[in-house]
């Protein structure tokens, strides 16, 4: 397995570069034919929350400063990675051409604001769609080796942005009391409560 290792938030504004420079042919080279995945993580070890970022964050989705992460705050490191990975060559599909068609998380138990904890990207499968193909980004949260909270998105090259719509969005595990929102970002109270699994999908 090839690996790349963050100590600290990658630049997106060089990744945001990577992608429409991977979206050009004569940039982008031949490469690793598009019809398999690469053997590839993308890691960003040691993140610790911004306190201020949280407090913005919070105060977006109309939540509660608490000492628990609301269940979605991680998505906001592990953005970096996701698109570190790819924007990476040995990916071998263009980013610019990604349509995000559905999306799963899994948070085992609440993050500490306080924890520093360890994010790992990879491809997760490659599958077909009935639009074409369907690709599956995991990314996984850990800390001290313990898995925390897991997200897989699936993206497709080949989906038109407007056949995408919401189904559905309910999240597993620990969940913020008002987590059901019907395809606006969830509300996010600072006291969680423990409810059955349940997935939150957006599907064509």
């Amino acid at each position: 397995m090839d690996v790349v290792t963050y100590t600290a938030a990658p630049s997106t504004t060089r990744l945001y570069g990577r992608a429409v420079g991977g979206s050009l042919p004569r940039l982008r080279g031949s490469g690793r034919p598009a019809d398999r995945l690469p053997d590839l993580q993308v890691r960003r070890l040691g993140v610790r929350t911004d306190l201020d970022q949280l407090a913005t964050y919070v105060r977006i989705t109309d939540g509660l400063l608490a000492d628990r992460l609301p269940a979605l705050f991680p998505h906001l490191a592990a953005f970096g990675p996701q698109l570190a990975l790819l924007t990476d060559r040995r990916f071998g599909f263009a980013a610019m051409g990604l349509v995000h068609v559905q999306h799963r998380l899994t948070q085992h138990r609440p993050l500490l604001v306080g924890e520093t904890y360890d994010l790992a990207v990879s491809p997760a499968g490659l599958r077909t769609h009935r639009r074409g193909q369907l690709i599956d980004i995991q990314t996984d949260a850990t800390v001290h080796g313990e898995t925390v909270w897991q997200e897989t998105m699936s993206c497709s090259p080949e989906v038109s942005p407007a056949a995408t719509s919401w189904t559905a969005h309910r999240l597993t595990g620990w969940m913020p009391q008002r987590a059901q929102c019907g395809g606006r970002c969830p509300r996010t109270p600072g006291a969680p409560t423990r409810q059955s699994p349940e997935t939150a999908t957006r599907s064509t």
